[in-house]
């Protein structure tokens, strides 16, 4: 997996669907709100990488569908596959041989 979000796929809200009552049942159960809430804590503090799609995920709150989930998933998993990825940071020292 190479990006945290698929191209081209756009998710719609639960009013704008027609899911079954088991699917609508498996997006009340799924944390979504606290799921999303530690995915926008990893991009902030060390993953930019995944801030838009943790952002356009994050308007799906109020109404969201098993799409949604299954992209939260998704967002995860790409996590999991790129763990080393992370930003680091360098402390430079100026010495006399760096001038």
């Amino acid at each position: 997996m190479t990006t945290p979000m698929l191209s081209n796929h756009y998710l719609k809200t639960g009013a704008m669907t027609t899911e079954t009552q088991e699917e609508r049942q498996y997006v009340r159960d799924f944390p979504l709100k606290e799921l999303l809430g530690c995915l926008n804590y990893i991009a902030i503090t060390c993953r930019p990488d995944i801030a838009y799609a943790v952002s356009y995920l994050a308007g799906f709150q109020a109404d969201p569908t098993k799409l949604v989930c299954q992209a939260v998933h998704r967002l995860m998993r790409y996590l999991l596959q790129t763990h080393d990825m992370k930003l680091t940071r360098r402390i430079y020292t100026v010495t006399s041989s760096n001038v």
